[in-house]
């Protein structure tokens, strides 16, 4: 294979880890705000009440 050949699969490579890398980062920081916000939005009473 010639050398830009394996270049550009370099390239993409790295592109596909660096998107792979947001998203799980993404992901990650959506689940903490929601486990942040959801016990938020329940009313306590409510369910002491209960």
């Amino acid at each position: 294979m010639p050398k830009s050949v394996l270049n550009a699969l370099r390239e993409v490579l790295s592109i596909s880890i660096h998107m792979l890398f947001t998203v799980f980062l993404i992901l990650a920081l959506i689940t903490v705000l929601l486990a942040l916000l959801l016990p938020n939005h329940l009313p306590k009473e409510e369910h002491q009440k209960v």
